[in-house]
């Protein structure tokens, strides 16, 4: 009988310790560094996925596990009350990747933690395995049925595969635009109030109430890891009491767009829920950016991270048929989403992604961020809020690679910044500053 294998993910700013031949641990690391730590002889392991190399003076500390000075501590400690013996352990290494080519201080941050990890295993006397870090991403197993460790990259360099045109007619994108479940009124309705600056308590508890479905995923969620709460939150007052306005509009706008995304399969999302767990991770970075730079109201900038790749909900469902020469043509042949997609369906996600916004009547800025978030120089309405979700794009997709197909280039990274004129070094600081749920936000949880 084949033994049924338990994978778990330990995402960025996690740990996770097994002691279980059934299970295997796993992480998808770009600009996050994977370390494992295991006793081969004492069947114990663990693996942590580490973001930053120590903690800031004003970070929250109450996220150890981010850093790999108060991190690795963490794991070295659970692993040998597992029952691990220091003299045994063996460690592997990988990931952190850098924000930049030019691997320039403030942004390589990932070089940074695998100093601190090298200085950590020294101090310990653990012999460790370092893999390069010339992949733009890679994954990490920790397999308990004999604790050894694998690393490989995730680029796909497999056989020829061939093209798979889906040029789509007038009549098939209008057909592409019928199938996709469209954003319920209440949620166009505050998308409206959000780019108007006109919502309040009073309001939002009469949205909550008029439909259940939401205000009952709103509830889960706030009861999620994403806001660590000691305590239930069992009704939607108290939930506005406890959260706050901001906070609820979050979630409703979360609730109500991920029925839009709840038919994407797998085209673009490489793992559950990816597609939607990358836009929704972009829309809190996009606001955390307008909290920084106070260039667009902080909602805004949610609502249009949040949004950013309505297009790719739309072509999801033919590009499934295509996914091999997709993944092919952009993780090994180095070309760009938006040049394959051209090349297959005859369009992009950004232009077809416009096109559903204006069917659907969304703002003319959100709309321009759908449209020009991966050519931000070319925004006439609300430049700024273009260039902020552009940001946010890029820094998702390098600490969080293993959920959807594209990646971005990082290349101008320095003038993106210069642009929102923020400091490099305040990168650090931004990922220093994010929830402790931040990268554990499951699809079913707004389900």
């Amino acid at each position: 009988m084949e033994q049924v294998i338990n994978y778990e993910v330990v995402e960025p700013g996690g740990y996770k310790v097994i002691k279980d031949e059934k299970a295997t641990l796993e992480a998808f690391l770009g600009a996050s560094v994977g370390v494992c730590l295991a006793d081969r002889l004492n069947k114990v392991g663990g693996m942590i996925n580490l973001l930053l190399p120590k903690p800031l003076e004003s970070a929250d500390r109450s996220q150890p596990a981010k850093y790999a000075e108060t991190g690795l501590p963490l794991l070295y400690k659970a692993i040998c009350e597992l029952g691990a013996k220091p003299e045994n352990l063996t460690a592997w290494v990988a990931g952190g990747g850098s924000l930049t080519p030019d691997n320039l201080a403030h942004l390589d941050l990932g070089n940074r933690v695998r100093l601190e990890v090298e200085r950590f295993l020294r101090a310990h006397s653990i012999k460790a395995d370092f893999e390069t870090q010339e992949h733009y991403s890679c994954k990490m197993e920790l397999r308990g049925h004999d604790f050894s460790c694998n690393i490989r990259s995730l680029d796909i360099k497999s056989r020829r595969v061939p093209l798979k045109e889906v040029f789509l007619t007038p009549d098939k994108m209008e057909l592409t635009f019928a199938n996709i479940r469209p954003i319920k009124d209440i949620i166009f309705d505050l998308v409206i109030m959000i780019n108007h600056g006109d919502y309040h308590f009073s309001k939002l508890a009469e949205m909550l109430s008029e439909d259940q479905v939401l205000a009952a995923k709103v509830l889960r969620q706030c009861n999620s890891s994403f806001f660590g709460l000691r305590f239930k939150v069992d009704s939607l007052d108290r939930a506005l009491a406890v959260l706050g306005e901001q906070n609820i509009v979050r979630l409703l706008l979360a609730a109500g767009v991920e029925d839009s995304f709840s038919r994407v399969r797998d085209g673009y999302s490489l793992a559950k829920g990816g597609l939607f767990r990358h836009s929704l991770g972009t829309g809190i970075l996009a606001a955390a950016l307008a909290e920084k730079t106070a260039l667009v109201p902080r909602d805004v900038a949610y609502t249009a991270g949040l949004m950013h790749d309505l297009g790719k909900v739309a072509l999801d469902q033919h590009a499934e048929k295509t996914r091999n020469f997709l993944l092919r043509a952009t993780h090994d042949l180095g070309h760009t989403l938006m040049e394959v997609e051209q090349k297959i369906f005859g369009q992009d996600h950004a232009t077809v992604g416009y096109w559903l916004a204006v069917r659907w009547g969304l703002p003319e800025n959100i709309c321009e961020v759908i449209e020009k978030h991966h050519a931000p120089h070319e925004a006439n309405l609300q430049p700024e809020l273009v260039q902020l979700v552009n940001l946010a794009d890029l820094l998702m997709s390098r600490y969080a690679p293993g959920l959807e197909i594209e990646r971005m280039a990082h290349d101008d990274i320095y003038a993106k910044l210069s642009s929102l004129g923020i400091k490099p070094d305040a990168i650090e600081g931004l990922m220093a500053s994010l929830p402790a749920g931040f990268f554990n936000n499951k699809p079913e949880e707004f389900v």
